[in-house]
């Protein structure tokens, strides 16, 4: 019988500023499977796989994309009955849309979800879902037995293991991501000042979007600090950055500063990892990822420039050999290939048993 199964999820597009990745989990996910559906907001018919076709349920309303997912759903999820299963891609609404004829048929329903926010559609969901995909245990704010983390789904084959031998120049820090409060920006910022004031020839560089109001004015505050710290010259607050750049981006830092607040593994950490370039994170998502010399106190400015210091202070190759050893680990326990079978295994169109999947942790 043809394993058969249904992704609902937001864009489909390689060059979307957040959901690029969405990409190389679709092409995985459709190895792991006979037909693989999409149902998307928005979708680019390149970017799929050979044996799988798109549905797209964008509307100007939030009414019309409801009525258009439950539309979809209605006419797709019936074929699935005895040989496939649903995945609700990041958005807990999904699975709340999909709950009703997934039960009625008895199809499996898995929710994709790893961050820090609990809202009232995650909650809702749990309840209706058959399991909750995450990171880690850490990344998914509800405590159950439904819960199983499965790793970050990390392309490491389409990133290529920099190599950093320019000891000379100056130390050079990256961020990368939204210009979202969550990120803790400001520590990043207030450590790279205290690490110039202790002598440390050091500069940052942020890339990323400012799509939401939210954003907008984070960016606009942290171009006002960034000012008042006398900082113009060290640190630069710079736009997004597509998949394509990431490795060159990658390339030119040497180390990966992340503060993002506790509860969602943030998947540049894993992506600068999986090339070779230490990411010094803050996150206790991290904590079985990262050595204790790349992580630092969360919010703690004085504490980031301590470790600034210290990576400065290592040669190259130490700093290498940390690169390496990560990126051994992603490609382990995060790539792409492992996260799509244990998905698809909690969606019943695979071979592996849950209990199976659960063995990673």
């Amino acid at each position: 019988m043809a394993r058969r199964l249904l992704v609902v999820t937001q864009h489909v597009d390689p060059s979307h500023p957040l959901l690029a990745s969405t990409v190389p989990k679709l092409a995985a996910l459709a190895a792991q499977v006979d037909d693989l559906v999409v149902v998307a907001l928005s979708l680019r018919p390149d970017c799929l796989p050979p044996n799988a076709r798109g549905r797209v349920f964008g509307s100007r309303t939030r009414l019309g994309r409801a009525a258009k997912l439950a539309w979809a759903l209605a006419v797709e999820v019936p074929r699935l009955r005895g040989s496939g299963g649903v995945l609700a891609h990041q958005c807990a609404v999904y699975a709340v849309v999909a709950a009703p004829f997934t039960r009625l048929l008895r199809v499996p329903l898995v929710l994709w979800y790893a961050h820090w926010h609990r809202p009232r559609a995650l909650r809702l969901a749990h309840r209706l879902v058959d399991a909750i995909a995450t990171t880690v245990p850490t990344s998914c704010p509800i405590d159950s037995e439904k819960v199983v983390p499965v790793g970050q789904a990390i392309p490491v084959g389409e990133i290529p293991l920099t190599r950093r031998r320019r000891a000379h120049r100056r130390f050079r820090a990256v961020v990368v991501g939204r210009y979202s409060p969550a990120k803790g920006l400001e520590t990043i910022i207030r450590g790279v000042r205290l690490a110039l004031d202790r002598g440390l020839d050091v500069e940052l560089q942020v890339r990323g979007p400012d799509l939401a109001p939210a954003e907008q004015e984070e960016r606009e505050r942290l171009e006002q600090l960034v000012g008042q710290l006398g900082l113009e010259p060290r640190v630069r607050l710079e736009g997004p950055v597509e998949w394509s750049e990431l490795p060159q981006v990658f390339e030119d830092a040497d180390v990966l500063v992340n503060n993002h607040r506790d509860g969602t593994a943030d998947q540049v950490v894993f992506e600068a990892a999986a090339s070779g370039l230490p990411p010094l994170a803050s996150n206790i998502c991290f904590d079985g990822l990262l050595e204790p010399e790349l992580r630092f106190a969360q919010n703690d400015p004085v504490d980031l420039a301590d470790h600034l210091e210290r990576l400065a202070r290592l040669s190259v190759e130490r700093r290498e050999q940390l690169g390496v050893a990560v990126r051994r680990r992603v490609l382990d326990e995060h790539s792409v290939q492992s996260w799509a079978a244990r998905v698809a295994a909690l969606a019943g169109v695979a071979g592996a048993h849950l209990g199976v999947v659960a063995l990673m942790w």
